[in-house]
């Protein structure tokens, strides 16, 4: 019994490092292709998702350089938005519901710019909202181009 429980307790520790690799993998296979001829920053920057779920997150980006940022998710195809915002909170960018659609920019002063992807929750027949209890990975890239 003891080790039933054990086995237990070492398989809920394993399940958010086995959703990481997972998340890992897709942001790798997936996504990274889409930066198409900019050059991978380096940086990893995925999480689990929800629906109704909102996430925000800060990022510098450095003067006289040309972006790329891609917004790419495993499962959620039109409910994913995102948006670039300035830090006074002036939207700069808005993905209009294609998750797909990149973000090509440059800025002329080093400046922190804060992306917020939004899942919507799911709408019925009948207009009402729910919420499924299905994630799914969203990866952001940033890609730079060789000036």
């Amino acid at each position: 019994m003891k080790l039933l429980a054990t086995s237990i307790i070492i398989a809920f520790a394993l399940i958010p490092s086995l959703t990481n690799a997972q998340c890992k993998s897709f942001s790798k296979k997936d996504c990274r292709p889409k930066l198409d001829n900019y050059v991978h920053d380096g940086k990893l920057n995925f999480a689990v998702m929800y629906p109704g779920n909102e996430a925000e997150l800060p990022m510098t980006f450095y003067a006289n350089q040309k972006y790329r940022l891609i917004v790419c998710a495993e499962t959620f195809d039109s409910t994913l938005t995102y948006k670039v915002l300035d830090l006074e909170r002036n939207e700069l960018f808005s993905s209009d519901a294609s998750s797909s659609k990149p973000f090509d920019f440059s800025v002329t002063a080093t400046q922190q710019l804060i992306i917020v992807i939004k899942v919507r929750e799911y709408e019925t027949t009948d207009h009402t909202m729910y919420n499924l209890n299905h994630n799914g990975c969203v990866s952001i890239m940033v890609g730079l181009k060789e000036t």
